[in-house]
């Protein structure tokens, strides 16, 4: 089903975009560590708001860039000082979050006319913040909830290996098979993904099969989740954008 981009869709979609980039591209793991300060808890809000009206691009929707400002703010302040961790904690910081644009849509009342970047470059503009907010979801947002989900695991080593690979090498590598999931999920190739899970199961082979079964497990549960999350995002994204 295909329908019209309404100012509400647009708004919406422009908004999750913008708190994807502002959350987990633009804000760095050592924004996040400082976000105890006021400066930089106000300066990470200062930007996702600002990011948030330029891509929604509704000039005269002032209240956008406030409301996003002062809820964005907020809501990260009562998460520093809950000092709590976690994939549920995790979880209801972004539904706050999503919340707060869906009653801000809500209350907006845009012409079509009122939207600059649809104006400009057409309804397609929408199209390619979903794959923009998609990619995003599929790597960023997906590295973290499953470092949330394989910390426990993680924390039962007792020894350390001397080969432990590239600094972020795994997590590098998970990016890139979920992104590659994402294409191929949109290119309609899903054989491929089935090419994907066997290369990286022979290129794992060498270093698993010396009798290290907590790290074979490891890796096991922590590419089942990449593959997961990276099937459940494309799956999602594929079908927005039919809907769109």
């Amino acid at each position: 089903m295909v329908v019209a981009v309404t100012t509400q869709i647009h708004v919406a979609v422009a908004l999750v975009a913008a708190h994807l980039l502002g959350d987990f591209v633009l804000q760095t793991k050592k924004i996040a560590e400082r976000k105890t300060s006021a400066y930089v808890l106000l300066t990470h809000a200062l930007i996702v708001a600002a990011l948030s009206y330029g891509l929604a691009g509704a000039w005269i929707a002032w209240e956008i860039f406030a409301v996003i400002l002062i809820t964005h703010a907020f809501i990260d302040f009562i998460k520093v000082k809950s000092k709590r961790r976690g994939l549920v904690v995790f979880t209801l910081d972004q539904l706050a979050h999503v919340a707060v644009i869906v009653a801000l849509i809500q209350r907006l009342d845009l012409a079509p006319p009122a939207l600059h970047w649809v104006g400009r470059f057409g309804e397609n503009v929408s199209l390619v913040l979903v794959v923009i907010a998609g990619a995003v979801a599929a790597t960023r947002v997906a590295g973290v909830v499953i470092g949330i989900v394989v910390l426990p695991f993680r924390d039962q080593f007792t020894t350390k290996r001397e080969d432990v690979g590239f600094l972020a090498g795994g997590e590098t590598i998970g990016y890139l098979e979920r992104f590659l999931i994402l294409v191929f999920v949109l290119a309609g190739e899903l054989g491929a993904i089935g090419f994907l899970i066997a290369a990286k199961s022979i290129l794992r082979f060498g270093e698993l099969r010396d009798g290290h079964r907590k790290e074979t497990e490891y890796v096991i549960i922590g590419t089942m989740w990449s593959f997961a999350c990276g099937l459940v995002v494309a799956l999602a994204v594929r079908a927005l954008l039919d809907w769109l």
